[in-house]
């Protein structure tokens, strides 16, 4: 695209809801919100913009509430909070932290699975797990509360966003619950702050080992 309009001078209108794209091909960018411009800027000052409106909704961000409209079993809520079961969205990465969803099956539904999905708040996805067949856990009728139990260790300080899935055994999506709950490492005591000099930015840390 930046050839096209250096050299042959047009302009291009890109139109996308992928966060990196904009970010890696648009210099300046429009927000429009129900038909109607809502910002105007270069482009990270929208995209913060648009960050900001996204998640400023969710009054509450340590519990949701959920209407699915379509299959049962569905997540009618989640809610964040830490071993002590104090309920919270704001962790060092040496913690553990618990999501719990509550399950409408009121189809009795006998077996089904839970995935939860991670990314950062540009909406790139950074890791995924289920409960099967990654955990061989499968959920029955019976099963109207899911705990999961997630290790932020390396994951670096920063705003994330977990969404979470209900399938059956031949993946049939039951409910599909995209930027469910918004939590932030304020600080990784394990690894450092990962304040690298240059452009080396990452969202997450992999053990390794300098040898010499």
């Amino acid at each position: 695209m930046d050839e096209i309009t250096r050299e042959e001078g047009r302009t291009i209108l890109f139109v996308s809801h992928n966060i990196g794209a904009i970010q890696s091909l648009c210099k300046r960018c429009l927000l429009l919100k129900n038909g109607e411009i809502v910002k105007s800027g270069a482009t990270k000052e929208v995209i913060e913009f648009y960050m900001q409106d996204k998640f400023s909704n969710n009054k509450n961000p340590v519990y949701r509430e959920h209407k699915a409209y379509g299959d049962i079993p569905y997540i009618e809520s989640v809610r964040m909070f830490d071993r002590n079961n104090e309920l919270r969205n704001n962790f060092a990465a040496n913690e553990v932290m618990k999501v719990e969803l509550m399950i409408n099956n009121s189809n009795n539904i006998n077996h089904f699975h839970a995935l939860w999905h991670l990314s950062d708040v540009y909406g790139k996805q950074l890791a995924v797990g289920a409960s099967f067949p990654m955990d061989s856990v499968v959920y029955t009728e019976k099963d109207n509360k899911i705990i999961c139990e997630l290790s932020p260790r390396p994951l670096v300080p920063g705003k994330y966003v977990l969404g979470f899935v209900l399938f059956s055994y031949n993946r049939k999506i039951y409910d599909n619950w995209s930027d469910t709950i918004v939590f932030e490492i304020s600080d990784n005591i394990v690894n450092g702050k990962f304040n690298y000099p240059g452009p080396w930015e990452a969202s997450l840390y992999l053990d390794h080992k300098w040898l010499n």
